[in-house]
């Protein structure tokens, strides 16, 4: 362990001329100076393309040219040899889709008492009244913005190129109100299953919001992030924002939680005019022995104090 740390420590703070890649053991695909170069075997083409559909396309002869030239039968095919596999995309395809709520009468009742007997078709609840937005055009737009962080602006020139007028105006719209008024229920039950976890990992980090009340443009606002332990099985990921790093965010969302990891801060907690400090588990895990715990920031917390 001493040798790994030393080791680390030239690498960073070392002259250039000691400056090496040093690497942890059994540590794959970076050069150990010990074993010499190492490089990671490449895949093959069947990892590449595991999971994905396979359609076999049959390089066939027409049917005027199955002719034997020898006797003039018709020949049958025996065999088939793979040559060569490619990887197809298909781009999305857009439509406007219009449901139409049908009217049936019945006609025997209509002649008999004049009356008919109509029933009319339920249309699908929509997703959003008086939008075009569907499902499906939410969803996309929420994996590209948030999974493969594509910003509006860009989708919106996507959006043109294929032929449909949809601003970013209208698209941030669309998420806004998708997530408050489908996804809340599921953000609260996410958020019952973590505060379940007998262990919750924590930490922050800083954002930026345009035009929010109060604030200017460039200040710093934050996103707190909690995670649940994998080992009881309820590896929830959760995401908060909040309009500044006050620790009383995390005191209320973390009520009653009776073991948190975070990063360097050592804490104290308050509860029933008692302080009891924090136990630290390693480096950073904390127990949670209150109601009411503060996230020590430069002493900006009575009672805290820093690792």
């Amino acid at each position: 362990m001493n040798e790994l740390l030393l080791n680390a420590q030239r690498a960073r703070f070392g002259s250039s001329s000691e400056k090496q890649d040093y690497v942890m053991p059994n540590q794959v695909g970076r050069k150990d100076p010990r074993a010499g170069t190492y490089r990671k075997p490449k895949r093959t083409m069947d990892e590449l393309a595991a999971g994905l559909p396979v359609k076999e396309i049959l390089i066939t002869l027409p049917e005027e040219e199955l002719i034997c030239d020898v006797c003039g039968s018709k020949m049958a095919m025996i065999g088939k040899k793979l040559v060569s596999r490619r990887l197809e995309v298909i781009p999305r395809q857009c439509s406007l889709l219009e449901y139409y709520a049908v009217t049936y009468a019945c006609k025997p009742c209509e002649e008999k008492t004049g009356y008919a007997h109509l029933v009319t078709t339920v249309t699908p609840p929509f997703l959003l009244k008086h939008s075009l937005a569907s499902a499906s055009t939410v969803a996309d737009i929420m994996v590209r913005k948030y999974v493969d962080g594509l910003p509006l602006a860009r989708q919106e020139k996507i959006w043109a190129r294929e032929g449909v007028a949809l601003s970013r105006a209208t698209m941030a719209n669309w998420v806004i109100r998708t997530a408050q008024t489908w996804l809340k229920p599921l953000y609260r039950t996410l958020k019952k299953e973590l505060l379940g976890s007998s262990t919750i990992y924590a930490d922050e980090t800083v954002v930026q919001v345009l035009k929010e009340d109060g604030k200017a443009a460039v200040s710093e606002s934050r996103m707190w992030v909690y995670a649940g332990s994998e080992r009881s099985g309820q590896s929830v990921r959760y995401f908060e924002y909040q309009p500044n790093r006050s620790g009383k965010h995390a005191a209320a969302f973390l009520k009653g939680v009776p073991w948190l990891s975070c990063d360097r801060w050592l804490c104290r907690i308050q509860s029933g005019g008692r302080r009891y400090k924090m136990r630290v588990l390693g480096a950073y895990a904390v127990q949670m022995a209150g109601s009411h715990a503060a996230r020590c920031d430069k002493g900006e917390f009575q009672g805290s104090s820093r690792l």
